[in-house]
């Protein structure tokens, strides 16, 4: 995560931990994916995007056995971090971005 200052949050691995809070509905594939989820960064905080709706879904690839789908979340953005300096709580408007790398079978839809 940055701000126009730099990086106030850069962490991989085993310190970022993901849940998926709330499922949401690809819209051309019916497939339940997560549309609200939450990033944990160990002893910083976290970074939920709340997904609202689906507001773009598209085949990104494939080949003659699967469709693989992207499909963009409109969603409200909560962000609580502890920081060197002090506390960063803030919300507003992001994009959640899905891509479904397990596939659709070819000829499902």
């Amino acid at each position: 995560m940055a701000d126009k200052t730099g990086a106030l949050v850069a962490a991989l691995g085993p310190v970022v931990g993901f849940r998926e809070l709330a499922p949401g509905v690809q819209p051309d594939t019916g497939k339940v994916i997560g549309s609200d989820v939450r990033f944990d960064v160990e002893g910083k905080g976290a970074v939920r995007f709340a997904g609202e709706k689906a507001v773009s879904s598209f085949i990104f690839d494939s080949d003659e056995r699967f469709n693989w789908w992207y499909t963009r979340f409109g969603s409200r953005l909560e962000i609580e971090l502890s920081l060197k300096g002090g506390k960063v709580d803030a919300e507003g408007h992001a994009i959640r971005e899905h891509m479904d790398f397990r596939g659709e079978p070819v000829g499902k839809g």
